[in-house]
């Protein structure tokens, strides 16, 4: 719920302010100052959670596409396994039409591993994340 409040002290100019007066307008500019600081505060915050929520959004992607291309690497490794079981089962001998399957399948494998493997690379950390800090809140004087 956010609340702004203007408020206007009028003191005749012939007249002296009581202290009471006096002491009620600092306060309340204190307290807008509070204000203001916990306003710039929740500002930096929300940057903050935003960024967090669009990284985590970002790992949440790159898992996802990293375990279908993994998926992928296993189920073109089993193609290329049980069409070489087929062709030797099958007692016949290959043509250059097969060895020339089975070499562009075997090239497609290698090239999807190496493409995951640099990808994602092994035993590397990830970059750490920037440490913002937020400076504490001053109460007025």
């Amino acid at each position: 719920m956010a609340m702004d409040i203007n408020l206007n002290v009028t003191i005749s100019p012939s007249k002296e302010a009581p202290p009471w007066a006096e002491q009620i307008l600092m306060t309340l500019m204190g307290l807008t100052t509070v204000n203001n600081n916990v306003k710039d505060i929740a500002m930096a915050l929300s940057a903050s959670v935003q960024r967090l929520v669009d990284q985590v959004a970002a790992s949440a992607s790159l898992e996802a596409s990293s375990a279908a291309a993994l998926t992928e690497l296993v189920t073109q490794s089993a193609n290329l396994s049980k069409q070489i079981s087929d062709l030797v089962a099958a007692g016949t001998a290959m043509s250059a039409e097969d060895m020339a399957a089975i070499d562009k399948a075997s090239t497609d494998l290698a090239d999807s591993a190496a493409a995951l493997q640099s990808a994602v690379p092994v035993s590397v950390p990830p970059a750490p994340a920037p440490v913002e800090e937020i400076p504490p809140a001053t109460p007025p004087a």
